[in-house]
């Protein structure tokens, strides 16, 4: 289990440049095991963690006198693991074939959906996936076509029985839009009995856009508050999200914007117990 320690920059009252110090430790409200040391940016892999594990992490931040400041002790847990397919083995669940216009199988190690059609879009269940309503689902996902055809792929979680009109969703757009300066976007929304009742969206330079870049995706959702992060940066805090509080299926999703086919491989599907927030 991996995850990236965050927190906000600091800046010191002389305009000095300041660095920072991670202590991380399980089980130890003190903290005293240096995993960081005189880092200048505001992230920190901590290494490895153990699932149904409590961590304690604190920040020394230090200017270039040497003068420092001690911010408070953080705490998480690891949440115990409900279900994980990196899609090597091709009996694990997921649908292989066709169906209208999706294409789906197992490739490489990977899992490969083809949309042909545009507009079209593919919602891809396991019935092995157990259903989880609060956890955290996360999931890699790229484009194998050419960057040049625009699509939106992502993470559906929340979901009732039938996702077509009941599904929360974080998806991203790996493409430019002319609407964000020629950024990528994500959104996230809930279609709650076929019709969408929340939505939400952000421009965002942290989404990969060509052929072969991955990009991950991690929800997090604990009753009406939802969290985002991209590719480990955090992205946003959701606490009016107050649908479907009761659903949980997991599903993958793929949306044709392009006249030509599309496809992406999946791959590091995740579905944790666990609803602590590890960026601050």
């Amino acid at each position: 289990m991996d995850v990236d320690l965050g927190w906000s920059a600091s800046s010191d009252p002389d305009g000095d440049a300041v660095t920072y110090d991670v202590y991380f430790e399980a089980g130890d409200s003190t903290p005293d095991v240096l995993r960081c040391n005189d880092v200048a940016n505001t992230s920190c892999d901590p290494g490895a963690l153990n699932p149904g594990t409590h961590y304690y992490w604190q920040v020394i931040t230090r200017d270039e006198h040497g003068a420092k400041r001690t911010g408070p002790v953080w705490e998480f847990s690891t949440g115990s693991t409900v279900f994980f397919d990196d899609f090597s083995d091709s009996d694990s669940g997921w649908p292989t074939g066709a169906s209208e216009n999706c294409e789906f199988g197992y490739y490489d190690g990977h899992y490969r959906v083809r949309v042909t059609d545009y507009g079209q879009r593919c919602i891809i269940s396991n019935p092995n996936v157990p259903p989880q309503v609060n956890g955290t689902f996360s999931v890699r996902v790229r484009r194998v076509s050419e960057e040049n055809r625009p699509m939106l792929y992502g993470l559906i979680f929340g979901a009732g029985p039938d996702p077509i009109k009941n599904r929360w969703a974080l998806e991203i757009y790996p493409n430019d839009d002319p609407n964000c300066s020629n950024t990528p976007f994500y959104w996230l929304y809930a279609f709650v009995n076929g019709e969408r009742r929340y939505f939400r969206d952000r421009c965002t330079n942290v989404i990969n856009k060509g052929e072969g870049d991955w990009n991950e995706l991690k929800v997090t959702r604990n009753g009406e508050n939802i969290d985002i992060s991209i590719n480990g940066q955090h992205k946003g805090n959701y606490s009016d999200a107050d649908y479907l509080l009761s659903e949980g299926y997991s599903l993958l999703g793929v949306v044709s914007a392009s006249s030509d086919t599309i496809e992406v491989e999946f791959d590091d599907f995740k579905v944790l117990s666990s609803t602590d927030i590890v960026s601050f």
